[in-house]
């Protein structure tokens, strides 16, 4: 919120940090308590905390911040397809597939944005295609 209100004539600047929001509105919904377990918490906060150093980052050198999205952006989509898409007869393989692959991107933005958060799994851009391509053939 401080970056937003002291950025607000930057309107590229504003409008990823607006994004940046949603996707933490996303990773951690209203009912989310109930979603995760206290497993899943503890990375969550990582993430969280991954999401606020890119957005520091990106007001020092949002070129970068940019050049680097756009290696996510296309997972991201591919996510969001397979999901909308996906058919309420779908096996609980392909939806666990999808939970996993929305958590191994989460990874991948810690990689990207805040390599000294660590991830918690090894992650590349090899590893989300082949996890991709799997999760396509399933049913």
């Amino acid at each position: 919120h401080q970056l937003e209100t002291t950025n607000l004539e930057n309107i590229k600047l504003s409008q990823f940090l607006a994004e940046l929001k949603h996707d933490i509105s996303r990773l951690v919904p209203r009912h989310f308590v109930r979603l995760y377990d206290s497993e899943r918490l503890v990375h969550i906060v990582r993430y969280i905390k991954g999401m606020q150093l890119r957005a520091q980052r990106a007001v020092v050198n949002f070129e970068k911040d940019r050049t680097r999205e756009k290696t996510v952006s296309g997972f991201t989509t591919r996510l969001n397809t397979l999901i909308i898409e996906m058919s309420p007869d779908a096996s609980r393989e392909k939806r666990d597939a999808l939970e996993n692959f929305f958590w191994l991107l989460e990874e991948f933005k810690v990689s990207l944005f805040a390599q000294e958060l660590k991830t918690a799994t090894r992650v590349s851009e090899k590893k989300l295609n082949t996890a991709m391509e799997e999760i396509e053939r399933m049913i």
